[in-house]
């Protein structure tokens, strides 16, 4: 555990900083595990304490001492730990601490909309704790945003399994990986992965075709609207899409947008 410590600061001190702020993810995932790690090894050290006690009858004020202070110096650790991990994360990342960020998404293939897959076992979602999808055609972005880069729609479709750039799109379904690239033909038309983002202006609803789709950062709003309404299309090259994410559409019909 010390050398993993180690291996996050030595790391820290050769990342490329974009204005000051920006850090590597690497350190986001060494720093998570050291701190994953530490609950594991002190709860693991704990549980082993009470059983020992709870078997060993008239204890020694000696035998007392052995289980007790190794108890209050793991928790104490373990809190150290956590709690630098947290500061340190919150002073280095580009958000300084955790936000909760969301955009609708909705993907779209020669005209049939197509669904991420469903979340499997006990979990409400795909996708990783700080990025996910909870079957609700809705990108969650909870915790630290430790590089702006992590916010970006390319980041999502890596993290549920996907791949998202300017020449092909692929996504899991329940019917498998569903892959498409530029040239592929959509009936009789040669297909283009395209995105459209629509957002709210002074009561208007707008939209405007991604040069770089994978590269959008959206956010940072909690809700949606006024959070991005993304269209991610594989179909005949557009200049605009009659697509339209289901919050924008109630948003119109409560007459709150044209």
């Amino acid at each position: 555990m010390p050398e993993l410590f180690s291996s996050a600061l030595a790391d820290s001190s050769s990342v490329a900083v974009d204005g000051g702020r920006a850090v590597n993810s690497a350190i986001l995932e060494q720093i998570t595990t050291l701190s994953l790690q530490s609950v594991y090894l002190a709860s693991a050290l704990i549980a082993v304490l009470v059983i020992i006690a709870l078997l060993v009858k008239n204890q020694s004020e000696l035998v007392k001492n052995l289980l007790f202070w190794p108890m209050v110096i793991a928790i104490g650790l373990t809190t150290v730990i956590m709690g630098g991990s947290t500061i340190y994360l919150n002073v280095v990342s580009h958000s300084k601490g955790p936000v909760h960020w969301h955009a609708d998404v909705e993907i779209w293939a020669c005209g049939q909309e197509l669904n991420l897959k469903d979340p499997q076992g006990f979990s409400n979602k795909i996708g990783s704790p700080v990025l996910h999808e909870h079957n609700d055609k809705r990108i969650h972005l909870e915790g630290v945003v430790v590089n702006l880069e992590d916010a970006s729609l390319g980041h999502f479709f890596e993290t549920i399994g996907g791949k998202l750039t300017s020449d092909e799109l692929s996504l899991p379904t329940n019917d498998g990986q569903a892959r498409f690239a530029n040239g592929e033909l959509c009936g009789e038309h040669a297909g283009e992965v395209q995105v459209f983002q629509f957002l709210i202006k002074d009561g208007k609803i707008t939209q405007r075709k991604l040069a770089d789709p994978a590269g959008h950062i959206y956010g940072p709003h909690s809700q949606v609207p006024p959070g991005d309404c993304l269209i991610v299309e594989f179909d005949r090259r557009k200049d605009q899409t009659d697509k339209l994410c289901r919050s924008y559409v109630v948003e119109r019909q409560k007459g709150d947008a044209q």
